[in-house]
């Protein structure tokens, strides 16, 4: 087996302990990786500050750019009513062309004045429309411009937005690859998954011993699924061995919650054919309407190998219980409550054959 296979999938083999030159080597490449990926935070803190000065440069360019539309348009519009006056001073051109001087002199002055301001007003329209479209000429080449400097702003930020995520991959990519070198050199790696469940299975038998000797009061411990969620390879070690599944906590009801359901069942699941332990929580409630009843989901079991059940002169939810359930079980248990008056308790099992004589 190769150090390469291993370190693509480390939990192929879980009792593979890499030698010291493969710690070594592994260690070097941890190390390598860990400085690049300080070397591509850096560059991301960087990238990040070019962004957000490229998004601001890009927003003030199009707002520009909007503006510079806008103007634009008003020189389209004056551009186009300045030629519409055009074809009045054409029309006035050819008009006066049909004037006649006045023969009189002072009929002859005014007559005079009146040409030269229509000279001036046909010059100064003729300038007007010229400047104009100057003007609209140069407001186009400017719209043009700042067209082109706005996809080129975008351009770059979708370019630097693309290196930011392949930065982000990359980094990614070395924190999985770091992960699983470390895994590989970490002490989990020297203890087999065996030894891993035989070390939950004594804390789990602790816990219970503990919940037992303070009466089950409060709220269940749950050992195996608090280990279960503390990180994969706990998951999946716990899961790979059905054992650490047989304490199961069940409340003092008929009927159940959704989440009592479920929970029960997932013991159920990963207890496969092993026999489990059950106990009833004194203080527990269950889900009144519901539906779900506890001894449906009890009968799904194989068998027992101890149940646990609480009996008291105010209920009888374990002997309805007991009814409804055709499983085999090991060892019977019936803790009596709220029974002070009496001094002696004696049960006396009676076989089927003997009670129906």
């Amino acid at each position: 087996m190769s150090l390469i296979n291993t370190i693509h999938d480390p939990n192929k083999y879980k009792n593979r302990i890499p030698t010291l030159s493969e710690r070594q080597f592994l260690i070097s490449m941890i190390h390598q990786e860990e400085e690049e990926v300080s070397s591509i935070d850096s560059q991301l803190v960087d990238a990040q500050r070019l962004a957000v000065s490229q998004l601001i440069v890009l927003q003030e360019s199009e707002a520009t750019l909007e503006a510079a539309k806008r103007v634009n348009c008003l020189m389209r519009v004056a551009f186009g009513r300045l030629r519409d006056t055009s074809l009045d001073i054409d029309s006035l051109g050819e008009m006066s062309a049909t004037w006649k001087r006045p023969s009189t002199p002072p009929p002859q002055v005014a007559f005079d004045n009146l040409m030269t301001e229509k000279e001036r007003l046909i010059e100064s329209h003729s300038q007007s429309v010229q400047l104009s479209q100057i003007n609209l000429q140069r407001a186009v080449q400017q719209v043009y411009q700042l067209e082109e400097e706005v996809e080129s702003r975008r351009s770059i930020l979708a370019f630097i937005d693309d290196s930011i995520r392949s930065l982000v991959d990359r980094r990614k990519q070395l924190s999985c690859q770091i992960d699983k070198k470390k895994d590989l050199i970490g002490p989990r790696r020297r203890i087999p998954a065996e030894v891993w469940a035989l070390i939950f299975n004594e804390y789990i038998e602790e816990e219970e011993a503990v919940y037992e000797n303070n009466q089950r009061e409060g709220r269940a411990g749950y050992p195996t699924l608090r280990l279960s969620h503390v990180c994969r390879f706990w998951r999946e070690t716990v899961q790979a061995h059905p054992i650490l599944w047989r304490y199961i906590a069940l409340p003092r009801a008929t009927e159940v919650s959704r989440n009592q359901w479920e929970r029960i069942n997932h013991y159920r699941l990963h207890l496969g054919v092993s026999l489990p332990i059950a106990y009833i929580i004194p203080d527990s409630r269950g889900g009144t309407g519901s539906g779900l009843r506890l001894s449906d989901l009890l009968s799904r079991f194989p068998g027992f190998q101890v149940l646990e059940l609480r009996v008291s002169r105010r209920n009888s939810e374990a002997e309805d219980l007991l009814a409804s359930l055709n499983t085999s079980i090991g060892e019977l248990r019936l803790i009596v409550m709220a029974l002070k008056h009496v001094k002696n308790l004696q049960c006396i099992y009676v076989q089927p054959s003997i009670r129906n004589s």
